[in-house]
C-alpha cells in the first residue's frame, strides 16, 4: 500500500466517522468507528511484516529490519522497488525481481530501453554509471524505426531548458550544462542587462552551448546521463534509481553467472 492510499483511508474514515456518527443504525457506526481503521492497519501491516521478515532473512540486524518494516507499511513500493533490491540476494530472488521488473519497465531486460514513439523495444542499450545514473552503452543510440536518439539532450540530466525570457529562446531549447564555449551578452541576457554588460565592457560570457534542437546532440558531447522526469514525460518508464538498481542487480547476476560456469 502506497503512502496516498493511506491518505485516501484516512479522508474516508473521517468522513464516514461523521455522517454515521449520530446514525441510528448501531452496525453502520462500528464499521465507521472500528472496521476501517481495523483495515487500514491490518492490510499495509501484512506486507511491512514480510518485508521485515525478508530482511530479517537476508542477515540485516533488527533495527534495520524494523526500519524496512516502517518504510513498507507507510509506503511499500519504496521498500520493494528501492529498498529489497539493495538486499544481499540470492540468485532465485534476483531472477524473480528481474522477471516481476518487466511490468514496470515495459521491457523484456533492463538493458533495454522502450521508445516512446513507436513503441518499439531497443535491446543492449542502457548501462549504470558508478554514483551518477543511467547512461548508454553506445553513441548514436538511435530507434530502429523512427531514429529518436534516446541519448539527445531531451533526456540528459545536463541540459538545461530555456525559461522563455533570453533572446531567441523557445520551450524546447535550452543550453548543456557541460560544453561551455564564447557568446555574446546579447545572446545571453535580456537587453537592459545586455547593454548594462556591455557599459561594463562585457561584450561576451563563457556560458553553456545554446541548444536549439534537444532531440540533436551536439558533436562534441561525451557525456549523457538519462533524467527521470524528462523520459517519464515522454512515456518511457522507469529511467531513474529504480532502473539503476535493477542494471546493477542484471550486472550482479550475469558475473555470478559467468562465474559459476567457469
Amino acid at each position: 500500500m502506497s503512502w496516498y492510499w493511506h491518505l485516501a483511508l484516512f479522508f474516508f474514515w473521517v468522513v464516514t466517522y461523521v455522517l454515521f456518527f449520530s446514525f441510528p443504525v448501531y452496525i453502520l457506526g462500528v464499521l465507521a468507528r472500528i472496521g476501517i481503521p481495523v483495515f487500514w492497519f491490518a492490510v499495509p501491516g501484512y506486507f511491512a511484516l514480510q518485508a521485515f521478515l525478508f530482511s530479517r532473512h537476508c542477515k540485516q540486524s533488527l533495527g534495520k529490519s524494523l526500519w524496512h518494516f516502517l518504510i513498507a507499511f507507510i509506503h511499500f513500493p519504496q521498500y520493494q522497488w528501492r529498498v529489497r533490491l539493495c538486499l544481499p540476494l540470492d540468485s532465485r530472488e534476483r531472477s524473480q525481481i528481474l522477471d516481476a521488473a518487466r511490468a514496470r519497465t515495459k521491457v523484456k531486460h533492463p538493458g533495454s530501453v522502450l521508445c516512446p514513439f513507436c513503441r518499439v523495444e531497443v535491446p543492449d542499450a542502457l548501462q549504470p554509471v558508478p554514483n551518477k545514473g543511467i547512461g548508454v552503452k553506445r553513441r548514436p543510440l538511435p530507434c530502429p524505426r523512427c531514429e529518436l536518439r534516446f541519448d539527445c539532450c531531451r533526456y540528459c540530466v545536463y541540459f538545461e531548458r530555456s525559461t522563455g525570457n533570453l533572446p531567441l529562446s523557445t520551450e524546447e531549447g535550452g543550453k548543456c550544462t557541460v560544453i561551455k564555449e564564447r557568446q555574446s551578452v546579447e545572446s545571453l541576457c535580456p537587453p537592459s542587462v545586455a547593454q548594462r554588460m556591455k557599459d561594463m565592457g562585457w561584450d561576451s560570457l563563457y556560458a553553456g552551448k545554446k541548444i536549439n534542437d534537444p532531440f540533436l546532440p551536439p558533436d562534441r558531447c561525451r557525456r549523457f546521463l538519462f533524467r527521470e522526469e524528462s523520459a517519464r514525460r515522454d512515456g518511457i518508464p522507469e529511467m531513474g534509481r529504480t532502473r539503476y538498481l535493477l542494471l546493477l542487480l542484471d550486472k550482479d547476476t550475469e558475473k555470478n553467472t559467468g562465474s559459476q560456469n567457469t
